[in-house]
């Protein structure tokens, strides 16, 4: 009986450990909410948008963990919008480099923002 009882203990322990959850592999914080508000338009100025993405960002280093794809793409369109050419244009760079995958979307829009329809 004492066998069967430690059988049991071992079987529910082994099963148990292998419950473990794994963490995600980028931090995303409130990223999915900042987007949803972004293209509901949610009368979040331009400013602010740029902010929580930049707080993202500080949190993901924060936490050791690598941003979410397309943060970076997403807060470098928010600077070409809002005038800055030079920080969009950093931020789409820094998204080739986290996310090589997406080089060739980026480059089109950064292609785009530049106006050359052609590239």
């Amino acid at each position: 009986m004492k066998q069967y009882l430690l059988l049991i203990f071992i079987s529910s322990l082994v099963i148990l450990t292998g419950c473990e959850t794994t963490q995600p592999l980028y931090y995303h914080g409130d990223y999915n909410q900042v987007l949803y508000s972004h293209f509901k338009g949610e009368g979040q100025s331009l400013s602010e948008q740029i902010s929580e993405l930049n707080t993202l960002i500080d949190r993901a280093k924060a936490k050791s963990k690598p941003v979410a794809p397309g943060v970076y793409a997403h807060l470098g369109y928010l600077h070409m919008q809002a005038g800055n050419k030079n920080e969009g244009l950093q931020n789409f760079e820094l998204e080739k480099a986290y996310f090589p995958e997406s080089e060739g979307y980026i480059n089109f829009l950064m292609a785009n923002m530049r106006g050359n329809k052609n590239e």
